[in-house]
């Protein structure tokens, strides 16, 4: 290492300090890679003027001699500092790390100066320019400063620092310059005050849309200006709005002006948005009517919907028309009934079509009780057609249920209302001996009006309902061999212990243990001989016409020992709870 030093003050490298004019050798940790630290320390009233550290290729003549010769070589080599401002008059120690072999060393030259002396005041003192207003920018502002001594424009961080106060609200702020390097001004700063102007900020309100006869409102406002990222939380008040609109004005554009807010860092400009009324909603609907076939047309009537302020159709313009199709007479069906001719000044209006229904009567059979009546009622008035629902009456799903019904039902019908996949038969075959009887039904493809059944529905039905069905008062019985199958259209007492009579009850033929009855649009079993016994216990075997092969059915008698059953003959899984009356072991027992 070459060191070259001029002036007053004192380089170290590593652990030796030199202070002597002149040059200098240096061996300390010189090898190639090695890290290399040294100090630069001005004597008192000097500065760093010059301080350059070079690679060398070769050193001639130096004095005293390096171990290399030649001349300066090329190439700096980077200077670190690790302690101190690095400001010029004052000590800073630096590290580099030496050239590969591939040079010869490097060369260090290091200039000390005298400061030069400055005054902040009186005539051909350190001046600083005006500085331009700036605006706040909700961060600290540092506007650059021109220090000027004399014409000489001096350099920042070479001949001084600045540092700022009060500079990040708006207001005024002060730049201090302090003198560091060539220039001393002693323990003197020179200040220039500042002004932070207020950002401009634009709090405009939001346009909103109202219905006519709503309270005046708004959407808030919008903010125009924030500088980093901030918003209305750093502003003071809160936002007021005055309108030009009242509460049930006419439709049209009214304005809204926001006030309010203030801040020490913004200047803000309220712009006022447009409140629009629109005209409210107005539903005109034409009122539902029905009649029976053969009724004249009723008087049509609207219904209003969407009037504010209590007003009525008084506010309208027009007359209001109704028109509908129907004529007495017509068939069943539905008819459109479409209303118009109306306007409004501050009311959208939409008409909404009602519905004229004419309909066939309606055919309750009730479960328990005498329906002839009512079903003779149908065929005599109301041409026999009629919606019939069979009321108190569930039929379960994947149990056998007996039906008879007072009208015809299709095989779709049938799906439709009972399910997918729902079994029908009725009876095709009756046999007894001294052992024993057999029933036997076989499939039937839809149900006939009076003709009693068996049903096996897919899905459990509750009071099924049939539409648009053509009532038949007859009664279809049927008898073969020493059996008829008879269905009800009301309800039919079966006598207790009467075994000429046979009733179904959870997939099973029974003859009454008690006195039962047998209900509404059902069916039971009179036989022209009573159930044969065998060692004193009846037997019946129920053939439905399925895959699975079936055996004989135990007789109620012995079926029944220890069961209860309900007065129409259905089985219960346990002693009820309800109170009522029912049997058990062909006695009638009240649970109380």
């Amino acid at each position: 290492i070459r060191l070259v030093i001029t002036g007053s003050g004192t380089v170290t490298i590593g652990s030796t300090s030199y202070s002597t004019s002149g040059a200098h050798t240096v061996s300390t940790n010189t090898a190639a890679g090695a890290t290399v630290t040294m100090t630069v320390a001005p004597g008192t009233g000097q500065y760093v003027d010059v301080l350059s550290v070079n690679k060398t290729v070769d050193i001639s003549s130096p004095s005293p001699a390096p171990s290399r010769r030649g001349g300066v070589g090329s190439g700096n080599v980077t200077l670190t500092k690790t302690t101190g401002k690095g400001y010029a008059h004052e000590s800073n120690t630096y590290t580099f790390t030496m050239p590969s072999s591939d040079y010869s060393g490097v060369n260090i030259v290091v200039t000390f100066a005298a400061r030069t002396s400055v005054s902040t005041t009186g005539e051909g003192a350190v001046t600083i320019d005006d500085i331009a207003n700036q605006t706040y920018t909700g961060l600290a502002v540092t506007p650059e400063v021109t220090v000027k001594h004399g014409t000489d424009e001096l350099t920042a961080g070479d001949d001084y620092t600045v540092e700022y106060a009060n500079n990040t609200n708006a207001g005024n702020a002060t730049a201090t310059v302090s003198f560091i390097g060539k220039y001393d001004a002693g323990a003197s700063t020179l200040s220039k005050e500042f002004v932070i102007d207020k950002a401009p900020l634009t709090v405009t309100a939001k346009p909103k849309t109202i219905t006519y006869g709503d309270a005046p409102a708004n959407d808030g406002v919008e903010y125009a200006g924030f500088v980093n990222s901030e918003n209305e939380s750093v502003l003071t008040g809160t936002v007021d709005y005055a309108y030009n609109y009242t509460q049930f004005g006419n439709v049209g554009c009214y304005t809204i002006t926001p006030s309010g807010l203030t801040s020490s860092n913004y200047n803000i400009t309220f712009t006022a948005g447009t409140l629009t009324v629109n005209k409210a909603p107005l539903t005109i609907t034409a009122d539902n009517k029905s009649v029976t076939y053969g009724e004249a047309a009723p008087e049509y009537t609207v219904s209003y919907s969407g009037f504010v302020n209590s007003e009525t159709a008084s506010v309208l313009g027009g007359f209001l028309n109704t028109a509908c199709t129907y004529a007495q007479n017509d068939n069943v069906g539905t008819y459109d009934i479409t209303p118009s001719g109306f306007s409004a000044q501050n009311y959208t209006i939409t008409y909404v079509g009602g519905t004229l229904t004419v309909s066939l009567a309606s055919l309750t059979l009730a479960d328990n009780a005498d329906n002839n009546n009512a079903i003779n009622d149908v065929i005599s008035h109301y041409g026999s057609k009629a919606d019939v629902t069979l009321s108190g009456r569930t039929l379960t799903a994947n149990n056998w249920n007996t039906l008879c019904l007072p009208f015809d039902l299709s095989s779709a019908q049938i799906a439709s209302i009972f399910g997918n996949g729902t079994q029908v038969k009725t009876l095709s075959s009756y046999s007894s001996n001294t052992t024993k009887v057999t029933v036997s039904f076989a499939d039937a493809a839809t149900i006939e009006a009076g003709k009693p059944y068996i049903i096996k529905p897919t899905n459990t039905v509750e009071n099924p309902v049939f539409a648009d069905v053509t009532i038949d008062n007859k009664m279809n019985d049927v008898t073969v061999g020493g059996a008829t199958f008879k269905g009800t259209y009301g309800p039919v007492v079966l006598t207790a212990n009467d075994k000429r009579r046979l009733f179904l009850a959870n997939n099973t033929l029974w003859y009454p243990t008690a006195e039962l009855t047998v209900r509404t649009c059902r069916a039971y079993f009179e036989l022209t001989n009573e159930v044969p016994e065998t060692a004193g216990a009846p037997s019946i075997v129920i053939d439905y016409g399925e895959a699975t092969s079936l055996t004989p059915t135990p007789s109620p008698k012995g079926e029944g020992s220890g069961y209860w059953f309900t007065l129409d003959g259905r089985k219960l899984d346990k002693k009820p709870t309800q109170k009522g009356m029912y049997v058990k072991n062909g006695r009638k027992v009240v649970v109380k």
